[in-house]
């Protein structure tokens, strides 16, 4: 019997010669696929797009078939190592709620700012129609910059009012004691005597209650700043609080609040007593930062001038404005006042006090979005959630 394959029909063999494949086969050394006489099909060939048994198909050395390829990844996935997009970098990542000042970007900071560095719409750089911004707290013009004053007003004149009548009872109270006390004090006796008892003892309570009125104002006022920063900015990131946490948080930043405050002070009267501008100089610095920079950032006095030096005059036009509105808003209240207090001056003061409650509120707004709107345009931009994040921080 004849070891011969059987010749088969195949169209593309000449007279039953073997075809491309077989002499492909037999070129390479191996063996070529007999086939079946009657059909042509050769045994052992497995079905087009398949390998031969036992055979797998080509990868390169040493590789997982079961892995892809780099540079072949399925669209959306990235290698091995590269985070994905928003993932941040190793050693990058910020716990919630803790911003890095002045390392990586705050909490809140990137939606100013989205993938790619493209200024979100309605940021400098895009047009926006008014120069107006979607953030609470940052103004992008001298406009804007009133609007969110008025915003913070709408938004927060219940807690601040809360706040500044904490405040203004207890002065009320001894500044009407000490009027009246004065008012005494000058009438005395109809034969004046400077030895008299009477004349005597009410001006050493006078004293008293006037240095007593000054220490009160001085502490309820440092209160008053740190608990109004706190209520603004949480409000404008629609965080809720109680009244525990506005009290405890204001008596933690109370006393650095006085003592830079104290400092601020001395170092304003000193510029004005020396040449008049060097005081303007540093009202302007301190009265655009430094509440903020103590209360918000737990910083020094040195840090308002690297944030208000920069915006000099587009803060002091902002005071400027803002001033004058005072000024002329506190002439028609005194004006009013005198009208209803019927020439009582103790009645006249209460009732101004009462009236020029807007213009105190207006204030705390006013010196917020001035230090807001300076943070933003630092180099690390921030907003409204970053200060809520300050704020927050043990």
């Amino acid at each position: 019997m004849s070891n011969e394959p059987p010749q088969g029909g195949d169209p593309q063999q000449g007279a039953g010669g073997p075809g491309p494949d077989s002499q492909g086969e037999q070129a390479q050394g191996g063996p070529p696929y007999p086939q079946d006489p009657a059909t042509g099909q050769q045994y052992g060939r497995p079905a087009e797009g398949q390998q031969p048994s036992g055979q797998q198909p080509y990868q390169p050395y040493g590789q997982d078939p079961s892995q892809q390829q780099y540079g072949q990844q399925p669209y959306g996935q990235q290698p091995y190592g590269q985070p994905q997009y928003g993932e941040p970098q190793y050693g990058q990542q910020q716990p919630y709620g803790q911003p890095q000042y002045g390392g990586q970007q705050p909490y809140g900071q990137q939606y100013a700012q989205p993938y790619g560095g493209a200024p979100a719409p309605g940021y400098p750089g895009t047009g926006a129609p008014g120069g107006t911004s979607p953030d609470p707290l940052v103004p992008f013009s001298f406009g804007d910059w009133f609007s969110k004053v008025i915003g913070v007003v709408q938004r927060s004149w219940k807690p601040l009012l809360i706040i500044q009548v904490a405040v203004y009872v207890p002065v009320a109270i001894l500044q009407a004691v000490l009027q009246l006390l004065g008012l005494q004090a000058t009438a005395g006796p109809t034969d004046f005597d400077p030895t008299d008892e009477f004349v005597g003892g009410g001006a050493a309570a006078v004293g008293v209650v006037g240095l007593l009125m000054l220490v009160v104002t001085l502490v309820l006022g440092a209160l008053a700043q740190a608990a109004s920063v706190f209520v603004i900015v949480r409000d404008a990131a629609q965080r809720p609080y109680a009244p525990q946490h506005v009290f405890a948080f204001a008596k933690s930043r109370a006393l650095a609040v006085i003592g830079w405050s104290l400092l601020a002070g001395l170092l304003i009267t000193i510029g004005f007593i020396l040449l008049v501008l060097p005081g303007l100089y540093l009202a302007v610095i301190f009265g655009g930062a430094l509440t903020g920079v103590v209360v918000i950032e737990r910083a020094g006095i040195g840090r308002a001038f690297t944030l208000v030096n920069p915006r000099f005059f587009p803060v002091l036009g902002r005071f400027v404005v803002f001033i004058l509105l005072a000024f002329v808003f506190v002439i028609v209240v005194s004006m009013v006042s005198a009208a209803l207090a019927l020439g009582n001056p103790v009645v006249a003061g209460l009732i101004s006090s009462v009236l020029t409650l807007p213009v105190t509120l207006a204030g705390a707004a006013a010196a917020v979005v001035i230090y807001a709107e300076n943070r933003f345009h630092e180099q690390n931009r921030v907003h409204t959630p970053v200060l809520a994040d300050e704020i927050d921080r043990p």
